[in-house]
């Protein structure tokens, strides 16, 4: 823009030096018919800015947008291609790339759900032998006899200290609930990592504690996790 605004000064500004179009295209580096061009623009309108130019016509109409926003909002497994469809049965002819502008104009997002794995066949039926091998008192007694611990720093569980829980408030809640040295009951914890761990193993496995086994692919024993 700065060279255009010199152009029209060095032909004519009041105080110009009455330089013509060839003189002033070698002056300052250009085409004579560049500033020649811009001379006329000048005489037109006075302005030498640039206008903005018109955007491509939209194929679809207000309503229309609303009507692409709505169907995806209403339905949450809707694909764009369907939503394209269902749009051009109303007399529309958008395609999927239109349809998905659109949607993000609205302040949409493409998310990908969460994928959770279904059960296996070896998973059901491990499931099957699980519950013929144990008995009604052994679950009995592990639904009446639940221990919590609440540790009142905050501190990342681990397995060194998930051994503390143990030794501290699950040994004392066993032998309040079957006494003394009674070892005829089951602990039920699902897969977590410091429950698996070598050294809760070996703990476990030093003090004879039974532990009923939390199957691959189960739920969180923590209900509240599973929401």
């Amino acid at each position: 823009m700065e060279l255009f605004l010199e152009i029209i000064f060095l032909h004519k500004h009041p105080a110009r030096p009455k330089w013509g179009f060839a003189k002033i295209a070698f002056y300052i580096h250009c085409c004579k018919t560049t500033v020649i061009y811009w001379v006329k623009k000048y005489r037109k309108n006075k302005d030498l800015s640039d206008k903005g130019r018109s955007d491509r016509p939209r194929c679809t109409t207000e309503k229309q947008d609303k009507q692409m926003t709505k169907m995806a909002k209403t339905e949450h497994n809707i694909t764009s291609n369907q939503i394209k469809e269902k749009t051009n049965k109303h007399g529309a002819e958008v395609s999927v790339r239109t349809v998905r502008r659109r949607l993000h104009e609205a302040g949409g997002k493409y998310i990908n759900e969460i994928s959770k794995p279904l059960l296996t066949k070896n998973h059901r039926e491990k499931r099957r032998r699980n519950i013929k091998t144990l008995t009604g008192i052994e679950l009995f007694l592990q639904m009446k006899a639940p221990f919590n611990y609440f540790h009142k720093k905050k501190r990342n569980l681990n397995a060194d200290f998930m051994c503390k829980v143990y030794e501290k408030e699950l040994l004392p809640s066993a032998s309040k609930f079957f006494g003394g040295d009674n070892l005829d009951w089951f602990l039920q914890e699902d897969n977590d990592p410091k429950h698996r761990s070598k050294i809760c193993a070996k703990w476990k496995a030093e003090k004879k504690i039974k532990v009923l086994p939390w199957l691959s692919m189960s739920l969180d024993q923590n209900l509240i996790e599973n929401v």
